[in-house]
């Protein structure tokens, strides 16, 4: 008895010894020392292990140890490898990558060897977490992949919503925006809403994918999510990084900086309670910004110099770059300009070295005032020239994050539909196995009572007739819908195209006008002035008008452009975008002339889309008629309908392309006869509205002799049209 007796009192002893540095809590300190078999001891230990990595990350990492320990003497192989995730959890808390990464390993080489699919899907996915925080993100995406593969496998619907995030993540790294929001809406639709820890990670990423595409609304709203689940967890850990996140778009999106301190003032505070050293660093050079926005210099050098004079800024490249050129303009302001330039060049100097484009603007104006006050106007020069280079690549970069938004919504809606159309083929297939059931059912009942059965059969016989007929349908429905996919992706394809041939080539070629007008001004004599602003002029018109018509077509596409017929006297109507257009056709040295003079002529439709289908067809007549010739407005009522007329003397069309003149992927893109540009996209317009109101346009033509469009309206008589009114009202 006393041999036994004996190891126990002494091993309890030691047990107490290695606690004796932090004190557990009485629940886990009674479970050590109680009859409970070892390996529940070092379970119980191990749970309340984990627990304080995300509190207390020294008396956690000790727990652990204590636990590996236990589990080593009393040959629990099972626990000991388990605590091998837990201390990778440790020091990949602990910033500690490359020991995260050697304990993950071990957990993962232990869940190969007992073939173990489960434990082996959470190594994989544990792996690519610590490549993330390496900033290896390539690596991170081949280890989550495996991690997904696996989790499929399984069926696991916790390990697959916690990959697909994972890989949100991954891609946000990467600003592939489009991968980012897929993953993340995949991870939605396996996710327990209660489990608020990770539903909050997800809102969070999302929050990060929309503020990057500068989309606030989205941003903010899924942040607010976030908010709600971190609230309603027992670690309220990502409270901080949601209201710095927060802070951010407030300040790079709506440029206001008094909700963004807010943010950030509670995300510093936040921070502070729990210790998260790097954290506050960070926050102190984001509150620092928003103080230069307000143009509070001292409030913003308090809040920068803390940063820069804590030792983990230079751990932190892209906040020290930020801090070192917010110091630059800070001193700068404050008039201390040699402190000023010291900044500015170191700041400038990691900028270069990371290809941090805002940094550089932000370096190379400072420079430019400084050297401005010191006098120096060469360097001064030199430096603004530089700066007009980044922001000339920064403007080149926003178009391109445009475009991109505009692709992320499209994918992302277009990954809507699809989800909603297997969804609905999934219901089918399993309504027709349902049924399949239901047959074999009835045809092993049919051996016993062969009459009943006859008439079971049949009816059975009438009912899968039906469900086929209702498969065929639903079937051409999806078929449908794949063309109207199909047709989507076009659409995109074209608008797309627009925006970055079209578009970007006038405003282009406006800024490199300007420029060339801005550096040769003194040389420059009236009469080149002169022909100057009227290419300027010209570009504007150009672009403006393609603006508008972008403008239409992405409401006509979202199904935003309403109909709202009404009464209206045609006349009217011509004559107001006959005078609108007039000057213009003057300045083109063109005869703009309107016959139209009936003003018993009435149309029911929609007076807006009316006016832009005139203005368009009127337009498009000054853009292709050489100066000097003709272009007539005529009209006629012919049965029930109005018909206005617009001829022109211009270049023509020819014969083969006016079938394709009204279509989505018409080749008709040719400059006017003073070069300016077409797309293709106003003629568009103008059937999209003709048949939203019920009308048409009908056109002849003869290359190199002129063209007619005629515009087809619903005629109403005056005294119908007043009835309808006295109705109405």
């Amino acid at each position: 008895m006393i041999k036994i007796i004996f190891p126990c009192v002494i091993l309890f002893f030691f047990s107490l010894m290695s606690f004796s540095q932090y004190r557990l809590p009485d629940s886990i300190a009674n479970k050590i020392i109680s009859d409970s078999p070892q390996a529940e001891k070092i379970s119980a230990l191990k749970e309340y292990a984990s627990e304080l990595i995300y509190s207390d990350l020294s008396q956690g990492r000790f727990f652990i140890d204590s636990a590996m320990r236990m589990a080593s003497r009393h040959n629990e192989e099972k626990l000991l490898n388990e605590l091998y995730n837990n201390k990778g959890s440790y020091h990949l808390y602990a910033r500690e990558y490359d020991s995260a990464l050697k304990a993950y390993k071990k957990y993962l080489s232990y869940a190969i060897e007992n073939d173990l699919p489960e434990v082996e899907q959470t190594a994989y996915s544990n792996i690519g977490v610590v490549f993330f925080r390496k900033r290896l993100s390539d690596s991170a995406i081949h280890y989550a992949a495996k991690s997904l593969k696996l989790a499929k496998k399984i069926g696991n619907s916790a390990s697959l919503a916690k990959t697909y995030s994972d890989l949100g993540g991954y891609y946000l790294e990467k600003d592939n925006y489009v991968k980012a929001l897929e993953n993340l809406s995949k991870s939605e639709n396996y996710e327990d809403p209660n489990n608020h820890f990770e539903m909050a990670v997800l809102n969070i990423r999302q929050g990060i994918a929309y503020g990057e595409i500068k989309d606030f609304k989205k941003a903010r709203e899924t942040y607010m999510k976030a908010l709600r689940h971190s609230k309603k967890q027992s670690r309220q850990m990502l409270e901080s990084t949601i209201y710095n996140n927060l802070g951010q778009i407030y300040e790079n999106i709506r440029k206001d900086a008094d909700s963004a301190l807010i943010y950030y003032n509670k995300a510093l505070e936040l921070s502070k309670k729990r210790n998260k050293k790097h954290d506050i660093v960070m926050l102190n050079v984001n509150i620092g910004n928003v103080y230069i926005m307000k143009e509070n210099y001292t409030k913003a050098y308090e809040y920068c110099n803390k940063a820069y004079r804590s030792s983990l800024i230079d751990d932190m490249p892209k906040s020290k770059a930020a801090v070192l050129i917010n110091l630059g303009e800070i001193h700068s302001y404050l008039g201390n300009v040699d402190s000023a330039y010291y900044f500015a060049n170191k700041g400038l100097n990691m900028a270069r070295k990371h290809d941090y484009l805002d940094f550089k603007s932000g370096a190379f104006e400072t420079l430019t005032r400084i050297d401005s006050l010191r006098g120096n106007y060469l360097s001064a020069l030199a430096y603004k020239d530089s700066l007009m280079g980044v922001e000339d690549k920064i403007w080149d970069q926003q178009l391109n994050d445009k475009i991109a938004e505009l692709n992320v919504e499209h994918e992302v809606e277009k990954q809507k539909k699809a989800n909603k159309l297997l969804k609905q083929k999934a219901e089918l297939d399993q309504q027709h196995i349902r049924t399949q059931r239901i047959l074999i059912i009835a045809l092993g009942v049919a051996l016993l009572f062969i009459v009943y059965v006859g008439l079971r059969l049949q009816r059975k016989k009438s009912k899968l007739q039906s469900l086929n007929e209702l498969l065929n349908k639903k079937n051409k429905e999806l078929a449908d819908s794949y063309e109207e996919l199909k047709k989507l992706n076009a659409t995109k394809d074209k608008f797309f195209s627009i925006i970055a041939h079209d578009l970007k080539g006038p405003i282009g070629t406006q800024s490199e006008m300007l420029n060339e007008l801005l550096e040769d001004y003194d040389n420059v004599d009236k009469e080149e002035l002169y022909i100057y602003l009227k290419n300027l002029r010209k570009n504007g018109d150009n672009s403006y008008t393609l603006l508008l018509n972008l403008l239409d077509w992405s409401r006509t596409q979202q199904g935003r452009i309403e109909n709202n017929p009404e009464t209206l006297k045609v006349k009217d109507v011509v004559v107001d975008v006959y005078e609108l257009l007039k000057p213009r056709a003057e300045r083109k040295r063109q005869e703009l002339i309107n016959n139209f003079e009936n003003d018993e002529l009435f149309a029911f439709a929609d007076k807006s889309l009316t006016n832009r289908v005139l203005y368009n067809l009127i337009n498009n007549a000054i853009k292709f008629t050489p100066p000097g010739k003709q272009i007539r407005i005529d009209g006629r009522k012919n049965g029930d309908n109005i018909e206005i007329d617009i001829t022109d003397e211009g270049i023509g069309i020819p014969k083969e392309k006016i079938a394709t003149l009204f279509g989505l992927n018409n080749e008709i893109k040719r400059k006017g006869t003073e070069d300016e540009s077409g797309t293709g996209l106003g003629l568009m317009l103008c059937k999209e509205f003709a048949d939203l109101i019920g009308g048409e346009i009908d056109v002849k033509s003869k290359e190199g002799e002129g063209s007619t469009f005629t515009f087809i309206l619903p005629a109403v008589s005056h005294k119908a049209g007043k009835e309808k009114n006295v109705q109405d009202a």
